[in-house]
């Protein structure tokens, strides 16, 4: 019977392995925008102070018509978006992009009284749509409100400039954003301090585990 050199097998194996990591295709999971997946369960995702909650899904994907998720007008400014997933995720980054706004009267103006022309000249201004600037990230708390949002803290603040609502890719602390079945997103304010804020995407850039099959065309 051969004698087996265990040896050289082993030092066959860790040569193969090494070519293997250099070319990328040991242990690979790429970074991917989870919005163009099937891994969010919209169904089970929530909305919360926005005008029109059927625009959720519409934003979380890439969304090239540029459509809006808005917050009440009759409320105030703030949102704050619930997103649950199938299967737990990494999440890397974000995008949020808020180029496209509507326009004052389509939802917003509406709701203003006319009075006196004094009166609707402050409403306007008050009203004026703008992106979202200061935001809080939670990550697995599905049940929180406005009120925890406001007292507990963040796993992530993040202060928006005029510039990241242009769709960069804002990177995240990702040691917080492991292992995520729920994603919670508060958006607190907006660029010009009215009561009207919109967004026209919100992108989750993030890793699927290996054994998760996207069905999302």
């Amino acid at each position: 019977m051969a004698k087996v050199d265990n040896k050289a097998s082993n030092t066959q194996i860790m040569q193969m392995h090494s070519m293997k990591r250099k070319h990328g295709q040991v242990g690979k999971i790429d970074d991917i925008d989870l919005g163009c997946t099937d891994i969010v369960m919209y169904q089970s995702s929530k909305c919360l102070n926005v005008a029109d909650p059927n625009k959720l899904p519409v934003v979380i994907r890439p969304n090239p018509d540029d459509a809006y998720l808005t917050s009440d007008p009759d409320v105030d400014g703030q949102l704050m978006i619930k997103l649950s997933f199938r299967d737990p995720v990494s999440i890397i980054a974000l995008i949020v992009r808020a180029t496209a706004p509507p326009a004052p009267k389509d939802e917003a103006k509406k709701n203003i009284d006319d009075d006196d022309d004094e009166d609707d000249s402050e409403e306007e201004e008050n009203y004026e749509p703008a992106g979202p600037r200061l935001v809080k990230l939670f990550s697995n708390k599905p049940e929180l409100d406005f009120t925890d949002a406001e007292e507990i803290t963040a796993a992530q603040q993040i202060v928006l400039t005029p510039k990241h609502l242009k769709g960069e890719k804002i990177q995240l602390k990702a040691l917080k954003f492991q292992r995520c079945t729920s994603l919670q997103i508060f958006i607190v304010d907006n660029q010009k301090s009215s009561e009207y804020t919109y967004v026209n995407r919100i992108g989750i850039i993030g890793r699927l585990a290996q054994a998760y099959h996207t069905q999302y065309q």
